[in-house]
């Protein structure tokens, strides 16, 4: 259990109350990424549009890394990362022009 600090409150109110901060409980249950990475299967799913893209892409191709624990699923035998268009969706295949082909 942890207690919920300021930004996650208003990022699950916009998400799932429609701004409504109030109905947000006070506290969270969270998993370690040991818990996780000792399960048989792992399952994410991020809806959350524009707000998970930078994770997302640095899930799937990012260097493993403790700084994003979320890149070690890359070596979890059976991990499926699902995600909507809009959280799937890069930048630069929205804006070509961005890409200064570094």
């Amino acid at each position: 259990m942890q207690d919920n600090n300021l930004d996650t409150i208003i990022a699950l109110a916009h998400r799932t109350f429609g701004a409504a901060y109030q109905f947000v409980p006070p506290m969270s249950v969270t998993l370690g990424i040991r818990e996780c990475l000792s399960a048989k299967k792992v399952r994410v799913f991020s809806d959350t549009g524009a707000w998970k893209a930078t994770a997302l892409r640095v899930a799937l191709f990012g260097s493993l890394t403790v700084e994003y624990p979320i890149t070690l699923l890359q070596e979890h035998p059976d991990a499926l990362i699902t995600a909507t268009v809009a959280t799937a969706t890069h930048p630069i295949s929205e804006h070509p022009e961005w890409d200064l082909g570094v």
